[in-house]
């Protein structure tokens, strides 16, 4: 009775030993560096199909235990870097595993646009970011950036006038800029009591931000409030029409199929000539409002560290308009406008390969002609005419450089008006 317990005692023993022998764990360790030779943190390191595994320190170090059994295909994984797997074999040290990673653009995000619709304090400075989104659901704004704008705290809405008043300031202490690049003109010839739009279509951008207070000459001299808008980048390739009886609009965006290459070009047509047949004869006047635009957005990736975005956009503006005068003898005025206004920009930007410092150049310049007509009477012959010329050129050069927990901007700029 006793041997037959001790030969059940040791079979016992030896089926619980067989297992572990066969399951015994192992200890794998070693460090993830880049190219360079400089530790990466957080790298996921775990064995092929196990659920075993551990995160890279902030020395790049790793180390954990498994039961995965030889070969082990070790994988190595950042959401920065090229993921790569290691083949452990039978016999291979185990105990200092040295993995090196490349980086990778794919998960790069070359813009970041947050989406606030407030005022938020920070620092000096407060400011709202609004995205494209945003101002098409802004039931006040009808799509428009500078009506959309005028909705939000700290703006005054004065109807019939151009630029943004912030309040305690004036419409030309407010700035307008498009990659860095100044627009004196960014608003539309607004016609009598009737706000001023903007001439850029809300859709061209990824994002815009406003700021209030404290900026000098390097942000167009802007004293109480600076705008600052940031172009879209590459959209699907598309088609878009629009019609109605007062306004036919078309566009095309074409994204190239390596994806470097992007155009998007977009025209439209205004003619308020049928609201005429609802008027009385004599609120009819001899000419109508008309308008033509024309509007093109390039992207090109050059190669993984450079990019070129392009922006041209033309605008021209029929319109008239009649105000009564107080003589009897002129029962009104008439007033024929025209308005031409053409605006294209550059900006070039380039990531040096350590990654840490990033330049841009922008380029941009404006021609804004307008021409006035004004009769005492429809009768008369007599009419005076004022015609106004503006040029508006600007440069800026501009370098971040992260070193460390700083940032560094440095740059330049030059700015040159005629009128």
């Amino acid at each position: 009775m006793k041997s037959l317990f001790l030969r059940s005692l040791t079979k016992l023993l030896l089926t619980l030993c067989i297992p572990t022998s066969l399951h015994a764990q192992r200890q794998i360790a070693g460090t993830v560096s880049d190219t360079k030779g400089q530790p990466i943190a957080l790298v996921n390191v775990y064995p092929a199909e196990s659920f075993d595994g551990a995160a890279t320190d902030s020395l790049g170090r790793f180390r954990f235990m498994t039961k995965s059994s030889f070969p082990i295909r070790l994988v190595a994984s950042h959401v920065n870097y090229k993921s790569d797997t290691l083949l452990i074999r039978n016999g291979d040290a185990t105990d200092d595993i040295r993995i090196r990673l490349r980086e990778t653009d794919d998960y790069k995000l070359s813009e970041v646009v947050v989406s606030v619709s407030s005022f938020g304090v920070g620092g000096k400075q407060s400011k709202t970011v609004l995205n494209p989104m945003d101002v098409y659901t802004n039931p006040a704004g009808n799509g428009d950036l500078s009506m959309a704008l005028r909705q939000t705290p700290g703006l005054q809405d004065v109807g019939d006038r151009e630029g943004f008043f912030v309040r305690g300031g004036a419409s030309w202490e407010t700035a307008v800029t498009i990659e860095g690049v100044r627009v004196k003109r960014f608003f539309g010839k607004n016609r009598f009591d009737s706000p001023a739009r903007s001439r850029f279509e809300t859709g061209m951008f990824s994002g815009l931000s406003l700021s209030t207070g404290g900026y000098g000459a390097t942000e167009g001299g802007a004293l109480s409030g600076l705008l600052q808008l940031q172009l879209a980048g590459q959209s699907p390739s598309s088609v878009g029409i629009g019609l109605s009886l007062l306004f036919l609009s078309g566009g095309v965006g074409y994204l190239s199929p390596s994806r470097r290459f992007y155009i998007e070009q977009n025209a439209s047509i205004s003619d308020a000539a049928y609201v005429r047949l609802l008027l009385k004869p004599e609120y009819k006047l001899p000419g109508t409002n008309q308008s033509y635009a024309y509007n093109a957005r390039t992207i090109w990736n050059l190669t993984p560290h450079d990019e070129v975005k392009g922006l041209f956009l033309f605008v021209r503006d029929l319109s008239s308009a009649a105000l009564r005068m107080p003589d009897p003898a002129n029962t009104y005025s008439l007033y024929a406008g025209q308005n031409t206004y053409g605006f294209g920009m550059a900006v070039w930007r380039h990531n040096f390969s350590e990654g840490r410092t990033t330049s841009t150049l922008s380029v941009g310049y404006s021609e804004d002609h307008n021409k006035l007509r004004q009769r005492p009477d429809e009768r008369q012959t007599i009419e005076t005419m004022v015609r106004t010329v503006e040029r508006d050129a600007s440069l800026r050069l501009r370098f971040d450089s992260r070193i460390r927990t700083w940032r560094l901007s440095y740059g330049s700029d030059y700015a040159y008006s005629e009128a």
